[in-house]
């Protein structure tokens, strides 16, 4: 049965203490079955679905993990098993974000204008003054149309939302477990991605 559990990093902290518990056992065993699954299976490159292959050739992949002396090595469960899929692709964008030209309403000096649209006009109409050499009198900066870069795209936006949610489960794993020395064997290249795309925002 299924203990009834609470937030991420109050199981982590369960898992990673030198009392015992339920939960902390629970969590420790579903981290224990996902790290064996993932390392025995090989998935599609592209969705990260599941590759059908026979066990005898799963079994193989998982000899390393059977053969440690280590009792509580860094899993390699469902979150960074996600982490390791998508940390390369993340790390590109955020270093390199793809980004539109938009035109931006704005208050320029007047020798910077270059085009002039209907926003333009109908500032200059609301100024008092017959021409605009009288409308411009005593003002630095009229309204005008610029381009300028916009980074405010939807992969953009879906990037950082899961960069955000991997990041804050990762912290929570970092903060609450391996700073307790919750594992007696860190080595995860999963951990090392993370921090330099940590490093990139």
């Amino acid at each position: 049965m299924i203990p009834q559990l609470g937030e991420v990093r109050e199981v982590e902290q369960l898992a990673a203490s030198d009392a015992p518990s339920y939960e902390g056992a629970w969590w420790i065993m579903l981290q224990t079955a996902e790290s064996i699954c993932n390392y025995a299976s090989r998935r599609d490159p592209i969705n990260n679905a599941f590759l059908s292959e026979f066990w005898t050739e799963a079994a193989t992949e998982i000899e390393s993990v059977l053969e440690s002396e280590s009792e509580r090595p860094f899993p390699y469960d469902n979150l960074m098993q996600m982490a390791s899929f998508c940390g390369n692709q993340l790390q590109n964008i955020i270093c390199d974000p793809r980004h539109n030209i938009v035109k931006v309403d704005k208050m320029v000096r007047p020798y910077r204008v270059q085009n002039t649209g209907s926003r333009t006009m109908n500032w200059l109409g609301k100024q008092p003054g017959k021409t605009i050499k009288e409308k411009l009198a005593g003002k630095e900066k009229m309204l005008t149309q610029v381009n300028e870069y916009s980074f405010d795209i939807r992969e953009n936006q879906v990037t950082m939302m899961l960069y955000s949610m991997l990041m804050r489960r990762i912290s929570d794993r970092v903060n609450y477990s391996v700073k307790k020395n919750g594992y007696d064997l860190v080595d995860s290249l999963q951990l090392n991605q993370f921090q330099k795309n940590k490093e990139a925002t």
